[in-house]
C-alpha cells in the first residue's frame, strides 16, 4: 500500500483501513509466509489517517507455533506504537481483532498443534488488559478454535460427532456431549503430529506430501533460527 493508493480507496467511501500483520515477531512472520514490516505497517496508518480514514482494524493471530508471552506482549506494543503514529485510539477507531492458530491439513503447518487451552486465555486476556481504553479488541472464541481443529483433522469417525452435535442443536454444549458420548479425545486431534504418520485427508490429492514437508521443515528451522 503507498499513499495513492490509500487515497484512492478512501475516495471510494471506505471509512475503516484493515491490515493483517498476524503477529509483531518477526521470526513468527517469516515462519507463516508473512514477513512483517514494522515500520512500513506504522508509516500506512499514519497515511490512512492522514487521507481520510475514520477507523482502522487489525488482524493478529494468537497460538501460532513457537510464540511466547513475550511475542504476545509484543502484538500490545505495536498496536500502541501505531496508534501513537497515525492517532487512530478508542473504541470507536482502532479495533484488534485476536484469531487463534489452527493447523490445517494440506498445508506445511499441519504437523503442528494448537497451543494449550489454558495458555490461549492468558494470551488473550493479556492483549484485552493491555490494550483497554487503548482499542475495541475482539477474540475469537478459543473453544471454536478447537471445534475449527477437530472437525479439520478428523477422519470418518467424526460422522456420527457431526451428527449427533446437529441432532444436539449445534452450540458448544452439544459438541461438548456429543464428543463425550462418543468417547473421543480432544488431544488427539490438536496435538502435533508427526511427519510420515499416514494422515485422514491425504486420500484426498492436492500438493505432493513431500513439498508439503518441505514447507514443514522450513517453518522449524526459521522458530528455531537457523
Amino acid at each position: 500500500l503507498n499513499r495513492d493508493r490509500l487515497e484512492l480507496v478512501a475516495a471510494g467511501g471506505q471509512a475503516t483501513l484493515t491490515l493483517a500483520p498476524e503477529t509483531a515477531s518477526p521470526r513468527l512472520a517469516a515462519a507463516i509466509g508473512k514477513p512483517l514490516r514494522r515500520r512500513a505497517l506504522v508509516e500506512v496508518a499514519r497515511e490512512a489517517k492522514e487521507v481520510g480514514f475514520r477507523g482502522l482494524k487489525l488482524y493478529f493471530m494468537i497460538g501460532l507455533p513457537g510464540e511466547g508471552m513475550e511475542e504476545v506482549r509484543g502484538v500490545v506494543e505495536l498496536v500502541k506504537e501505531v496508534s501513537a503514529a497515525s492517532g487512530f485510539r478508542g473504541v470507536r477507531e482502532l479495533k484488534v481483532s485476536l484469531s487463534v492458530f489452527v493447523p490445517k491439513p494440506q498445508t506445511p503447518m499441519q504437523w503442528f498443534g494448537m497451543d494449550e487451552w489454558g495458555r490461549v486465555r492468558r494470551k488473550v486476556r493479556l492483549i484485552v488488559e493491555g490494550l483497554g481504553g487503548l482499542a475495541d479488541v475482539r477474540p475469537y472464541k478459543p473453544a471454536w478454535a478447537y471445534v475449527q481443529c477437530m472437525v479439520a483433522r478428523g477422519g470418518r469417525e467424526l460422522t456420527e460427532l457431526l451428527l449427533r452435535w446437529a441432532d444436539a442443536g449445534g452450540g458448544l454444549g452439544g459438541w461438548r456431549r456429543a464428543v463425550r458420548e462418543l468417547g473421543l479425545r480432544l488431544d488427539d486431534y490438536v496435538g502435533s503430529l508427526e511427519p510420515g504418520r499416514e494422515l485422514p485427508w491425504e486420500k484426498v490429492v492436492l500438493p505432493a506430501s513431500s513439498r508439503l514437508e518441505r514447507g514443514y521443515e522450513a517453518c522449524l528451522a526459521l522458530l528455531r533460527g537457523r
